[in-house]
């Protein structure tokens, strides 16, 4: 949209100031001639000098106006009141006054602008108590044409601050919507991030332990081995599939945000993978599940993935217990009995607490649930989660087995 129709350039301002200018001298001739042509009324003061004196300072300080607004319209006011006062005619060189007040009213406070406009009025009042031909229309007409002069500069000055208002609010606006889009984008990528690191790291230190069974037992085994390059493989294959969801997300069509992910029902497999690395993992989930959405699901089962990966990581020889129950929550708890955080800390410097533990608990937060993490009082580590699940009148039930029928309905729709 081309934003220059809907505020056209303003003029420059010496334009502005010549059509002040031509004004102010047409007002001149028209006072001068309609003073003259009165001058042979003897209801009036014959036109002389002094007439063409005043009506020159009625009309030429209006030029100036732009400039020096209420010291154009003191003057212009000045002389129009000495003018009537000496018994000069009523001109049309009184709309010079209106003209330098329009620029008052404009300009400066509405408060100001009427004490102004009051003032400019009642200099030529006390005109009806003389003898003055017509004294009484004079000063109505006068008053009444300030009044309009100031209220038409008063609203002229109404619509700009409006319009700047409106103008000002556009400009928060774009900036809120920018931010917006900066925060989502930002958000966006510390997902993907997050996804990366569940999946990929995952899926690295899996494939780190089967890659050094298989190069122990290659010397010796090597049904063993070949068994681990199996694994490796299988598992290879897994991860890539999760690189080309997680890149998806980045395309333009949206095609990702509709293929399924990883639910509540696919932890036993996930469970499965780990104990091919030898680590000894009991599993103990219900065999019908309700309905569990989408994101509830994926988060349970990054849940599980994360910190069975933390085991192997960290726990050294361990069991890990996997327990996953349902009231009006969806409640996961990892457990292990190995060598606990502390051990971990004193190998590594780093512990358990890292980006996987941070992710974690980002997404129970998201999902409206808590997740705490931490060392068992009798060794070992501890991860439990509870995220909310729908209430139970909108929830079906399904057999789990793999990936649950709810799950694939849920993600379907």
């Amino acid at each position: 949209m081309d934003t220059r129709a809907e505020h056209p350039r303003p003029l420059p301002q010496w334009v502005l100031y010549a059509v002040d200018a031509v004004a102010a001298l047409v007002l001149l001739v028209v006072g001068a001639a309609d003073m003259h042509a009165s001058g042979d009324d003897i209801s009036f003061r014959a036109f002389d000098g002094w007439a063409v004196a005043l009506v020159v300072l009625q009309t030429l300080p209006a030029a100036l106006r732009r400039l020096l607004p209420i010291p154009a319209l003191a003057v212009c006011v000045a002389a129009q009141a000495v003018a009537l006062y000496a018994g000069y005619p009523a001109t049309n060189a009184l709309l010079a006054a209106p003209l330098a007040l329009y620029l008052v009213a404009l300009n400066y406070s509405r408060r100001v602008s009427a004490a102004i406009t009051a003032a400019s009025a009642l200099v030529i009042a006390p005109l009806v108590f003389t003898d003055a031909s017509g004294a009484a229309q004079v000063v109505l007409l006068n008053a009444v044409v300030l009044g309009a002069a100031a209220l038409a500069g008063d609203a002229s000055k109404a619509r700009r601050l409006y319009a700047e208002l409106i103008e000002e609010r556009a400009r928060h606006a774009v900036a809120r919507r920018e931010a917006d889009m900066r925060e989502a984008v930002v958000e966006e990528r510390a997902r993907i991030a997050r996804e990366l690191h569940d999946a990929v790291g995952h899926t690295v230190n899996v494939l780190v332990v089967h890659a050094g069974a298989g190069r122990v037992a290659a010397a010796h085994d090597p049904q063993r081995a070949a068994a681990a390059l199996g694994e490796i493989e299988t598992i290879g294959r897994s991860a890539l599939s999760d690189i080309d969801r997680l890149l998806g997300l980045l395309r333009d069509d949206g095609q990702a945000e509709r293929e399924p992910t990883h639910g509540v029902g696919d932890v036993p497999a996930l469970v499965e993978r780990i104990r091919t690395t030898g680590m000894s993992v009991e599993l103990s989930m219900p065999d019908v599940l309700p309905r569990v959405p989408v994101a509830t699901g994926a988060a349970a089962y990054r849940m599980v993935q994360e910190a069975l990966t933390n085991a192997i990581k960290h726990a050294g020889p361990a069991t890990a217990r996997v327990s996953i129950e349902v009231d009006t929550d969806l409640i996961i708890t990892i457990e292990d009995d190995g060598r606990g955080a502390g051990a971990a800390d004193a190998n590594s410097g780093t512990g358990r607490v890292g980006r996987g533990l941070i992710g974690m608990r980002e997404r129970a937060s998201l999902l409206g649930g808590q997740l705490d993490a931490g060392p068992r009082p009798g060794g070992g580590y501890r991860v439990h989660a509870r995220l909310p699940l729908p209430p139970p009148e909108h929830t079906a039930s399904g057999q789990v087995s793999g990936r649950t029928p709810s799950t694939e309905q849920e993600t379907a729709t």
